[in-house]
């Protein structure tokens, strides 16, 4: 039981990979690309991977020449999602629109130095549904050894949430190379609600009323495990803190070429709270066996209900490495590209949970000891590859007034890209984590304002190919094993830039 609440909480985090920027991007001009014009410097928030590309923000062609700039836009993200059970039964999912604020400011201090500070969520998700479980203990006549086990509803839901804080430092060396150092500060919160199976090898209490274990009685009752339901809410206990290198070489052509370091983050410990809920399977085999064999209260004075603390220490996320490429700015049709590389093995590994003090003195009891437990993760995470290529195109308009005289009133930009991706996570699929997509395409437009309107506007709209998975076996759940998941997502991304 222990062990699979707290892969739970722990194994949100491939959300990470796919819901942050790193491969759709940003900013809605990235994301118009799919993550592949990262290089290209023309918006404060992609500074957030690269971030020698902040001083290019000032000097992009498009933009007005002043020295302060605004960022902010919204993104909205909707996952259509079907779930087919391995008996047939197709759930019924709520995932609402997830939307969320993206936010940069950054300043150009001389012709050769700029700073720049982001506010945005790297992750989120919003998740719930119910389903049908088969109990492992209490069938529909418990004196008919071959009774069909009792079904049982459940809920399951997470929300999980990830903010972070980046400020960026980037300096011109010379017409060909710019640099620059930066940060991200990360703070996760989440909250989750499902079922679990708990085998009895878990309760080495010693037995009341006999020799042995208390998973040794259950276990020659007639059972291997018994099914639980749980509740937890975890948070870093502080935030994770990454650092950030870059550097951009221009070509004599007017090519970017862009290369980032983000080293392993610092550690951190998630710490929660577990409510567990053993009544509807355990609770009930024991109300069974006192009416019939041992008598009220012999093995329960209480209801199986109880609280955990629990803790996961050093908890640190990977380093990654990227490589980029943007066609010059001064051309019209530009081509953009972008691999990273996440070395998620290195640290999604190796982790151990503690879980103490049980507001519940029989659980206590069940486990042995002082009720603590540290459990080996088993935590075996892949690196991932992730490659985006894309394209933009600029398209003047013009009116003419006053007879042959004409006035500019805006250029607009046209842009598109598609983005492909390995999964770090291989396996069962977990509540609220549908399983991957491979594949991105995006088209965007920016309206890039003249000179007397520092506003410019910039739209995304970024679709997932749809896909049919089926997880594997389950340790969380049984009944979660080979579920057939159809999904496909699409996103919409709307901003504006301010320049003073």
């Amino acid at each position: 039981m222990y062990k699979n609440i707290v892969v739970i909480v722990l194994t949100a985090s491939p959300a990470y990979t796919q819901q942050g920027g790193e491969i759709i991007g940003e900013s809605p001009l990235t994301a118009g690309t799919a993550g592949a014009s990262i290089g290209s410097g023309q918006s404060v928030v992609d500074a957030s991977s690269n971030p020698s590309t902040l001083i290019h923000v000032f000097e992009n062609e498009r933009g007005v020449k002043r020295q302060q700039r605004f960022e902010s836009m919204v993104r909205a993200v909707h996952y259509n999602t079907a779930i087919t059970t391995s008996t047939g039964e197709e759930l019924a999912i709520d995932l609402p629109v997830g939307m969320g604020p993206w936010m940069g400011y950054a300043a150009r201090i001389n012709d050769e130095w700029a700073w720049g500070v982001n506010l945005q969520p790297t992750v989120a998700a919003d998740f719930s549904t119910t389903r049908n479980t088969t109990l492992n203990l209490v069938t529909e006549d418990p004196f008919d050894p071959n009774a069909p086990l009792l079904d049982s509803r459940i809920e399951q839901s997470s929300q999980l949430l990830q903010m972070a804080l980046e400020p960026n430092l980037s300096m011109r060396l010379n017409d060909s190379w710019s640099i620059g150092v930066g940060a991200s500060i990360r703070h996760t919160d989440l909250s989750m609600v499902s079922a679990t199976e708990v085998d009895f090898d878990t309760l080495q209490g010693d037995f009341v009323l006999g020799a042995g274990t208390w998973g040794d009685f259950f276990r020659d009752a007639g059972g291997e495990s018994f099914q639980a339901t749980f509740d937890a809410e975890a948070s870093s206990n502080m935030p994770v803190v990454f650092l950030k290198l870059g550097a951009t070489y221009s070509t004599p052509r007017g090519n970017n070429i862009g290369f980032w370091l983000r080293p392993r983050s610092t550690s951190s410990d998630i710490e929660g709270r577990v409510n567990v809920d053993m009544r509807d399977d355990l609770g009930t085999f024991i109300t069974v066996l006192e009416d019939n064999v041992f008598g009220e209260g012999a093995l329960l004075t209480g209801e199986l209900v109880s609280a955990y603390d629990f803790a996961i220490n050093d908890v640190a996320f990977p380093a990654q490495v990227g490589v980029s490429f943007s066609s010059a700015a001064t051309s019209p049709t530009r081509w953009h590209s972008k691999v990273v590389f996440t070395q998620w093995s290195k640290t999604m590994t190796d982790w151990s949970a503690h879980l103490s003090n049980a507001s519940n003195d029989e659980f206590t009891g069940y486990v042995g000891g002082d009720g603590s437990i540290d459990i080996d993760m088993g935590i075996d995470w892949n690196d991932t590859l992730a490659l985006s290529v894309g394209f933009e195109h600029d398209v003047e308009f013009n009116i003419t007034t006053l007879g042959d005289r004409s006035r500019k009133i805006n250029d607009y930009t046209l842009r598109g890209g598609l983005g492909w991706s390995t999964n770090p996570v291989a396996g069962a699929a977990l509540p609220g984590l549908t399983p991957f997509n491979q594949w991105h395409v995006a088209v965007g437009i920016s309206s890039w304002s003249n000179d007397r309107d520092p506003l410019d506007i910039h739209m995304a709209f970024i679709a997932t190919l749809p896909e049919t998975w089926t997880a594997g076996e389950n340790a969380l759940l049984s009944d979660q094993s080979y579920d057939e998941f159809s999904q496909f997502a699409y996103s919409f991304m709307v901003g504006c830039s301010y320049s003073f």
